[in-house]
Protein backbone atom coordinates (compact mmCIF):
# COMPACT_ATOMS: atom_id res chain seq x y z
CA UNK A 1 0.00 0.00 0.00
CA UNK A 2 1.24 3.49 -0.83
CA UNK A 3 0.96 4.71 2.77
CA UNK A 4 3.58 2.26 3.98
CA UNK A 5 6.08 3.42 1.37
CA UNK A 6 5.72 6.91 2.81
CA UNK A 7 6.48 5.79 6.34
CA UNK A 8 2.87 6.27 7.43
CA UNK A 9 2.12 2.63 8.20
CA UNK A 10 2.70 3.06 11.93
CA UNK A 11 0.58 6.19 12.27
CA UNK A 12 -2.15 5.90 9.64
CA UNK A 13 -4.66 3.11 9.16
CA UNK A 14 -7.16 2.98 6.33
CA UNK A 15 -10.67 1.57 6.17
CA UNK A 16 -13.27 1.90 3.46
CA UNK A 17 -17.02 2.19 3.83
CA UNK A 18 -19.36 1.22 1.01
CA UNK A 19 -22.45 3.38 1.40
CA UNK A 20 -25.69 1.77 0.30
CA UNK A 21 -24.07 -1.19 -1.44
CA UNK A 22 -24.40 -4.92 -1.05
CA UNK A 23 -21.91 -7.59 0.07
CA UNK A 24 -21.42 -9.06 -3.42
CA UNK A 25 -20.47 -5.71 -4.95
CA UNK A 26 -18.16 -4.92 -2.06
CA UNK A 27 -16.34 -8.25 -2.39
CA UNK A 28 -16.07 -7.85 -6.18
CA UNK A 29 -14.65 -4.32 -5.79
CA UNK A 30 -12.12 -5.48 -3.20
CA UNK A 31 -10.97 -8.33 -5.43
CA UNK A 32 -10.92 -6.35 -8.71
CA UNK A 33 -8.89 -3.45 -7.32
CA UNK A 34 -6.82 -5.56 -4.89
CA UNK A 35 -7.83 -3.40 -1.94
CA UNK A 36 -5.48 -4.16 0.95
CA UNK A 37 -7.36 -2.35 3.70
CA UNK A 38 -10.60 -3.40 5.42
CA UNK A 39 -13.87 -2.52 3.70
CA UNK A 40 -17.14 -2.26 5.60
CA UNK A 41 -20.69 -2.18 4.32
CA UNK A 42 -23.26 0.49 5.28
CA UNK A 43 -26.34 -0.80 3.40
CA UNK A 44 -28.82 1.46 5.22
CA UNK A 45 -26.60 4.56 4.80
CA UNK A 46 -26.55 5.04 8.57
CA UNK A 47 -22.98 6.34 8.60
CA UNK A 48 -23.71 8.78 5.78
CA UNK A 49 -26.86 10.02 7.50
CA UNK A 50 -25.37 10.35 10.98
CA UNK A 51 -22.27 12.16 9.75
CA UNK A 52 -24.00 14.35 7.13
CA UNK A 53 -21.70 13.13 4.33
CA UNK A 54 -22.80 14.57 1.00
CA UNK A 55 -19.89 13.81 -1.35
CA UNK A 56 -18.25 10.49 -2.13
CA UNK A 57 -15.54 9.49 -2.36
CA UNK A 58 -14.58 11.17 0.86
CA UNK A 59 -11.34 10.72 2.77
CA UNK A 60 -11.26 11.68 6.44
CA UNK A 61 -8.06 11.61 8.50
CA UNK A 62 -8.81 11.08 12.19
CA UNK A 63 -6.33 10.87 15.05
CA UNK A 64 -6.36 8.21 17.77
CA UNK A 65 -8.61 10.38 19.94
CA UNK A 66 -11.23 10.75 17.20
CA UNK A 67 -10.33 14.32 16.23
CA UNK A 68 -10.72 15.01 12.51
CA UNK A 69 -7.38 16.30 11.24
CA UNK A 70 -8.36 16.81 7.61
CA UNK A 71 -10.82 15.71 4.97
CA UNK A 72 -10.93 15.63 1.20
CA UNK A 73 -13.99 15.15 -1.00
CA UNK A 74 -13.66 13.82 -4.53
CA UNK A 75 -10.79 12.41 -6.48
CA UNK A 76 -7.21 13.00 -5.33
CA UNK A 77 -5.39 14.46 -8.31
CA UNK A 78 -1.85 14.68 -6.89
CA UNK A 79 -1.24 11.74 -4.57
CA UNK A 80 2.32 12.78 -3.67
CA UNK A 81 1.24 16.21 -2.41
CA UNK A 82 -1.72 14.67 -0.63
CA UNK A 83 0.45 12.09 1.16
CA UNK A 84 2.81 14.86 2.28
CA UNK A 85 -0.15 16.66 3.84
CA UNK A 86 -1.32 13.48 5.58
CA UNK A 87 2.19 12.97 6.95
CA UNK A 88 2.17 16.51 8.39
CA UNK A 89 -1.22 16.00 10.01
CA UNK A 90 -0.37 12.55 11.39
CA UNK A 91 2.60 13.82 13.45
Amino acid sequence: MVLFGWGLGKNVKMVGIEIGGDPKNLAAYQQKFKVEFPLFLDPKKEIQTSSNIKNVPLLIVVDKKGKVLMSHAGRIEDIDTFLIEIRKQAK
